[in-house]
């Protein structure tokens, strides 16, 4: 069955109207409009409270009390909001826009350029002011520019960009963590960790946290690797790009040109592991590929930009989509040739490619049509491939639907679970 996304409709997705409901039912916390107005519960005159009195916050506090009888006086409803140390990017944000008080108060924007961009925003590095005081990454996503399919209910705060519904309700150690969010008229303002450290060029490989606990099933994947690994030489080095570097996969292998294959699986089986979790909870990335994938100088990866994601009802068999939002060069055969697909199976077949990049540093089809009839090219000279590796990637990346691999059939994969 084809998608039914929600219609926002008039120049602001706030100024949304429902023009139909989806026809499968929404699991938990999302609730399809009400086709007819609820009954308000009868008006109840506020009784008086006493008044409490509740501690200020340190920052209120005056420096240096003299007594400790010393009245306070009471802050402002609102506190005043510092102004950022550096004036909006002239090029980024329209001439005369003011960004929330709120999020002033809370955040200050870097005065370095931005941390990436896209076809719906673009990311700043930021610092919160109080706490930890850790720089966090933005996401200003402009509300005019969100296609329609990218907008969903959200049963606290109503329409909303799916990636943000989706972050705030996932919590994995392979996925970027959602921090919070603010909107004013333009734009969405999505927080979020910032992770990646800068690396060399041969770091040591450290071990990692122990898995939380999640609703995936038990599987033999193993989220430690004890042992050191390093990166294959780099046959050439690439100018540094002018913004800071995102430390996103795609990098890493541009700098490198390939990873050893020991490297790969460890990059690859957290990767598994997330897209695992995610698919229990009837969530599609849809778009997964090298640059969506952050990584840090111990190998540590986070899956990022959630906004062609889907989210279904584990209650019922994965539904047939008749559109695709993600990259041409991680598509699918049946997408490729503009049939209805499932994203489970398509999902696999980008993770075929994403392994393949990982451990040639080249993509698995010469051209669309290669990749239609499942025609794999040679790895360039000097570069091998492990049998066991090679019949994974095959098993990714096969053409039949039904005869290409789960995912349970690639978490428990021999080369996968390889130590």
């Amino acid at each position: 069955m084809p998608d039914a996304p929600y219609t926002p409709t008039g120049k602001s997705p706030t100024q949304a109207t429902f023009l139909h409901v989806p026809s499968s039912p929404f699991t938990p916390p999302f609730t399809p409009p009400h086709t007819a107005p609820l009954p308000l519960p009868p008006l109840e005159q506020p009784k008086p409270r006493p008044a409490v009195y509740l501690p200020l916050p340190q920052h209120y506090l005056p420096p240096t009390p003299t007594s400790p009888a010393l009245t306070v006086p009471l802050p402002p409803s609102r506190p005043v909001s510092p102004q950022p140390d550096a004036p909006l990017p002239a090029n980024l944000f329209p001439a005369g826009h003011q960004l929330l008080p709120d999020f002033l108060h809370r955040y200050q924007l870097h005065a370095s350029p931005e941390l990436g961009s896209g076809g719906f925003g673009f990311v700043l590095l930021a610092q919160k002011r109080y706490g930890d005081r850790r720089d966090v990454a933005v996401k200003f996503i402009v509300k005019d520019k969100m296609p329609r399919h990218s907008w969903i209910l959200d049963r606290d705060y109503g329409m909303l960009p799916i990636e943000i519904t989706v972050l705030r309700l996932v919590k994995h150690e392979n996925i970027v963590e959602f921090i919070e969010f603010f909107q004013d008229e333009v734009y969405f303002y999505l927080v979020q960790e910032l992770h990646g450290t800068p690396w060399t060029p041969q770091p040591t490989l450290l071990p990692l946290p122990p898995t939380p606990t999640t609703p995936l099933p038990a599987s033999p994947i193993s989220p430690t690797s004890p042992f050191p690994m390093h990166l294959a030489p780099a046959a050439g080095a690439r100018p540094t790009p002018v913004r800071r570097a995102s430390y996103d996969l795609f990098e890493c292998i541009e700098r490198h040109t390939r990873l050893s294959e020991e490297v790969a699986r460890h990059i690859f089986r957290q990767v598994v592991h997330a897209v695992s979790y995610l698919h229990v909870l009837g969530i599609y990335h849809r778009d997964i590929k090298d640059e969506n994938i952050l990584i840090d100088q111990d190998f540590r990866v986070k899956l990022i930009d959630f906004g062609s994601s889907a989210i279904t009802d584990t209650r019922r068999p994965a539904p047939f989509h008749d559109r695709f939002f993600g990259t041409m060069n991680f598509a699918s055969p049946e997408i490729l040739m503009n049939k209805p697909y499932r994203a489970p199976p398509a999902e696999i077949w980008t993770l075929g490619i994403l392994l393949h990049i990982l451990v040639t540093g080249e993509c698995p089809f010469s051209s669309t049509q290669a990749a239609i009839e499942g025609r794999i090219s040679q790895p360039r000279k000097g570069v091998f491939m492990s049998r066991d590796c090679e019949a994974l990637v095959r098993g990714c990346l096969e053409v039949d639907v039904e005869k290409r691999l789960s995912i349970s059939d690639v978490a428990r994969h021999p080369w996968l679970m390889r130590k």
